[in-house]
């Protein structure tokens, strides 16, 4: 499971919305990945939904491609995103 914290887009609740969210799902069995995403600026990026979509993107790629590493189905690997986060 890949996990995008909340924040607003100002900042990343990495700590609650992140870590902890992983810690759990890793009691549970699950393998977790928190991703920081870029957060977007005003001046360099209008649409404020594009820089944190694309890390999305490419952290879903990663973990596909590098699953057998993690002992992990690339078929089985979702995302999971909190406020802003829920892109």
């Amino acid at each position: 499971m890949v996990i995008c914290p909340g924040g607003g887009y100002a900042r990343l609740s990495i700590d609650h919305e992140g870590y902890d969210v992983a810690k759990r799902l890793n009691e549970m069995g699950v393998a977790a990945f928190v991703l920081k995403y870029r957060l977007p600026n005003d001046q360099s990026q209008p649409d404020k939904s594009i820089a944190p979509l694309l890390d999305a993107q490419q952290a879903l790629r990663l973990v596909r491609q590098q699953a057998n590493k993690f002992n992990i189905s690339p078929s089985r690997v979702g995302l999971m995103g909190f406020s802003a986060g829920g892109i």
